[in-house]
C-alpha cells in the first residue's frame, strides 16, 4: 500500500506542478495509457490508506497473521502506519481542496440568533401570579342526590 499512496502522492505533485510551470499552449492529440477503472476516488484513497497495513479484520484471521502476534509487525505499528498514512491523505487532500482556487464566501443565512444577550434590553421581573383557585370549585352532585357515607379516619386497610 505504501508504494500505491507514494504513487499517488507523486502523480498528484506532478500534476500540481505541470500547471504551475506550464508554457504556452500547443494543440495535440492526448493518448491515455490509464483507463477509467485505474483512476482513484478519493474514497478509495482513504480506504487504501486506513487499511493499507493493518488489513481488515477477517483478512487478517490466518495462519500466517497468528505468527505475526510474536514475530512481526506488530498490530500497533499497522495500526500506527496506517493512521499516519490517512493523517497524511487527508492534510495532502485537504491543501488541494483548499488552496485550489479563490475562497469562495457566502452570506449568512437569517436566523433569530443574531445578536448577543449583552446586547439586548434588561428584562423586566416576571408578575406574581395572583393566588387562588385557578378553575371553578367542583360540584358535589346533583341536589337531592343522598350523600355518600363518610370516610374512616384511619388507614386504608391493605395499603399500610
Amino acid at each position: 500500500m505504501g508504494f500505491r499512496f507514494k504513487i499517488l502522492a507523486g502523480l498528484l505533485t506532478l500534476a500540481t506542478s505541470g500547471g504551475a510551470l506550464g508554457s504556452g499552449a500547443i494543440a495535440q492529440t492526448v493518448t491515455s495509457t490509464r483507463s477509467a477503472d485505474d483512476i482513484q476516488t478519493l474514497q478509495q484513497a482513504f480506504e487504501d490508506a486506513y487499511y493499507g497495513a493493518s488489513g481488515t479484520f477477517f483478512g487478517n484471521r490466518g495462519i500466517v497473521n497468528s505468527f505475526t502476534w510474536f514475530l512481526g509487525p506488530f498490530p500497533e505499528n499497522n495500526i500506527i502506519t496506517d493512521a499516519r498514512q490517512v493523517h497524511r491523505l487527508y492534510v495532502d487532500a485537504s491543501n488541494q481542496q483548499n488552496l485550489d482556487g479563490p475562497t469562495i464566501r457566502t452570506a449568512d443565512l437569517n436566523n433569530p440568533f443574531d445578536t448577543s444577550l449583552l446586547l439586548l434590553p434588561p428584562s423586566q421581573p416576571l408578575r406574581p401570579t395572583p393566588l387562588g383557585p385557578q378553575f371553578p370549585p367542583f360540584s358535589q352532585g346533583v341536589p337531592g342526590d343522598p350523600q355518600p357515607a363518610p370516610r374512616p379516619a384511619g388507614p386504608v386497610r391493605g395499603l399500610w
